[in-house]
């Protein structure tokens, strides 16, 4: 409990979605999006009330990937990167 009132900021649950991959004779055919975006989906609508999404970036040719939608770099960890479910909604929508 004590180290509980030392945090400066509240507890938010999350998400992490694990490494996507395709075979690289699939590169450029969108299946990383379509991956990607279909775990958005299943996180953003499943009733666990997780605030944000977090991927872990192999290397920054993946990082560069999830920035590209949407996804935000942590200043001291740039290939781990969030995504906040409302803004997750909102790549949903037409």
């Amino acid at each position: 409990m004590a180290a509980e009132r030392e945090l400066s900021y509240p507890t938010v649950p999350a998400v992490l979605i694990g490494w996507l991959g395709r075979h690289c004779d699939y590169a450029g055919r969108g299946l990383g999006e379509a991956l990607l975006l279909d775990a958005i989906k299943t996180v953003a609508t499943a009733p666990i009330g997780a605030h944000a999404m977090f991927a872990d970036a192999i290397d920054d040719t993946a990082a560069a990937f999830y920035a590209a939608l949407g996804f935000t770099p942590l200043i001291r960890r740039p290939r781990t990167l969030y995504l906040p479910v409302a803004t997750a909604l909102s790549l949903l929508s037409p």
